[in-house]
């Protein structure tokens, strides 16, 4: 079930944003270890975590897939909400990047779309991702997906809680 679409200046203005983004920490689990899958930006010359300007119409989650879609061809399984990053770009532009946890469960279904934007997609260990995340502030995100592969609850399964009421 898709969420209801948003207004992306109602939603920017919600999260004191001038640019609204989203974006994953994409995982599997490989014989009980966690992975997670990094994306070099040339431009930045930097590891990162997939993630993308939200397009008009779209909401947060549905540019979350998308953007991953795009940068490592790879459909992902929204999951855990994880912090938010937030920090100024450009002229003084405040920029809003929702993330959330998202499981990998099959092989890729396409390709990285502009391999100008994103010229290696690569798996590695939490451990791994921890040395090679750029922006120490994306640790934050990679933080909370290891805890909750520790504790169990990393996996996301549908839930929905159906009310009968009078309209």
């Amino acid at each position: 079930m898709s969420p209801s679409p948003v207004s992306n200046a109602g939603e920017s203005a919600h999260l004191h944003a001038d640019v609204l983004a989203a974006g994953c920490v994409p995982w599997r689990d490989r014989a009980g270890e966690l992975e997670v899958l990094l994306v070099h930006r040339p431009r930045y010359r930097d590891w990162s975590w997939p993630k993308g300007k939200v397009d008009k119409g779209e909401t947060l989650p549905e540019a979350a897939v998308r953007e991953v879609l795009e940068e490592t061809g790879y459909t992902v399984t929204l999951g855990l909400p994880l912090p938010s990053a937030r920090y100024t770009v450009g002229k003084n532009l405040r920029k809003h990047v929702s993330y959330w946890a998202a499981e990998v469960t099959e092989k890729p279904t396409g390709a990285v779309q502009n391999p100008k934007e994103i010229d290696e997609v690569r798996w590695v260990t939490a451990e791994r991702a921890k040395a090679m995340l750029t922006r120490f502030a994306d640790r934050e995100q990679l933080d909370k997906v290891v805890h909750a592969h520790s504790t169990g609850t990393l996996r996301a399964w549908p839930f929905i809680i159906v009310r009968h009421g009078k309209a």
